[in-house]
């Protein structure tokens, strides 16, 4: 009874992040930086204490020792970077270093962190509302700058606020697909159409080609009993940030004059809107792609695996993409339902973002918490997601007696 009491708790470290999470989107929306500053510092402080605790208490080392070994380099290309350039050390220059330690870190923990069915119920609704937030604050915020290519709702530009609007879209869109209450559906389903007006309003092209192409993982997946994705196409994914990048320098000319996705071109925001950026980075890199320019390139080089190559080096850029497609077949591995593959193809969602956007690994404060979370909720058991919580006791006892049952046939005592 006292195992099945204490699995029943909820998950604190989940409620804490997302609270906080809250509280840095309120913050933006409202415009009181002092409220957002102060969240994203206890995230990262509360996300390093869960960090030290499970490495104690997680026996599996491999993806440990891979943490391991990517906050080593990265910190060595960093300090290369600080000598070259004779900078001093603050807290300012170093916020884009810590930002993408939390990414891997959360990532790593998500794998391990188990959820049970009150938890998962938080997350689904807690970014319900979190995602109405949003619609309020366009009806309701003191200000909010309407740029060019579309509003930002404070986040300083339109393409920011659509990652997040992006990550809340994701949740409620798990949330719909997920429960089977009515009520439910109508709510997810609501806040879900209300988010894709708001997403509109940003003009945040990648955000809105990596939720067409979620949608359509999920489509597909619906047509699978199995939650697993294939180990092909999960590499291909894990990869294909950085190989868009030179796909990309390389084709977009030829592609502009065949005019092909013209229907994608819009006011301020043309298809070659990357090659300035992405070829300024690089002459920033210079030559040194081993270790990368930290200082240099500080800033949103709006690609994910851009922001790793040029400011922590190919090493650096190399384990990670190692390190997520572990982090990514490990959580497959343990998907039972399709919904599990509806969680785990959110979390790629977030990676086809990152083919034009970098936040998740710079600049996105409290990012990682949404976009990282998904790999947690790949590996829950969803048998138990809709069982009543008076029904919960009586199973949690017969599964407890079974597996006795079968332990004691093994020990031929029965």
């Amino acid at each position: 009874m006292d195992r099945m009491k204490k699995g029943d708790n909820i998950n604190l470290f989940f409620v804490v992040e997302f609270v906080l999470c809250f509280l840095m989107v309120y913050g933006v929306l409202w415009n009181k930086p002092s409220i957002t500053s102060n969240a994203f510092a206890i995230s990262f402080i509360t996300l390093i204490g869960e960090f030290v605790f499970q490495s104690f208490k997680i026996k599996e080392s491999k993806l440990l020792m891979q943490v391991s070994v990517i906050m080593a380099v990265s910190l060595i290309c960093v300090a290369i970077s600080f000598i070259y350039n004779d900078k001093s050390v603050d807290f300012d220059s170093l916020k884009e270093y810590f930002i993408f330690l939390a990414a891997i870190i959360f990532m790593y923990l998500c794998c391990y962190i188990e959820i049970n069915s009150r938890t998962m119920h938080f997350i689904l609704k807690f970014n319900l509302v979190i995602g109405f937030m949003y619609y309020l604050a366009y009806k309701f915020a003191p200000k909010i700058n309407n740029f060019t290519v579309g509003l930002d709702f404070n986040f300083g530009n339109p393409n920011f606020a659509g990652m997040w609007i992006f990550q809340s879209l994701l949740y409620c869109t798990l949330a719909f697909l997920i429960y089977k209450q009515p009520i439910m559906r109508v709510i997810s389903g609501t806040v879900v159409l209300l988010l894709l007006v708001m997403l509109n309003k940003t003009s945040a092209r990648n955000c809105q080609i990596a939720y067409v192409l979620f949608i359509g993982i999920c489509i597909w997946r619906t047509t699978k009993k199995s939650g697993k994705i294939s180990k092909k196409i999960i590499f291909l994914i894990n990869v294909l940030p950085i190989l868009f990048v030179f796909l990309y320098l390389n084709y977009i000319r030829v592609i502009i004059e065949k005019g092909w996705f013209s229907f994608l071109v819009s006011k301020g925001k043309s298809l070659d809107s990357r090659v300035k950026i992405w070829t300024r980075f690089f002459e920033k890199l210079g030559n040194r792609w081993v270790t990368g320019e930290y200082i240099t390139c500080l800033g949103n080089s709006h690609n994910a695996h851009m922001v790793i190559l040029c400011s922590y080096g190919l090493v650096t850029l190399i384990l990670t993409i190692f390190f997520t497609y572990n982090v990514s077949t490990y959580v497959n591995e343990k998907a039972s339902d399709k919904r599990n593959g509806y969680c785990l193809a959110a979390f790629f969602a977030t990676m086809f973002m990152g083919f034009g956007e970098g936040a998740l690994f710079a600049g996105g404060i409290g990012l990682y918490v949404m976009a990282c979370s998904y790999l947690c909720m790949s590996r829950f058991d969803f048998e138990r997601f809709d069982i009543p919580d008076y029904e919960k006791g009586n199973i949690g006892l017969k599964r407890i007696y079974d597996d006795r049952l079968i332990k004691d046939k093994k020990r031929n005592l029965i």
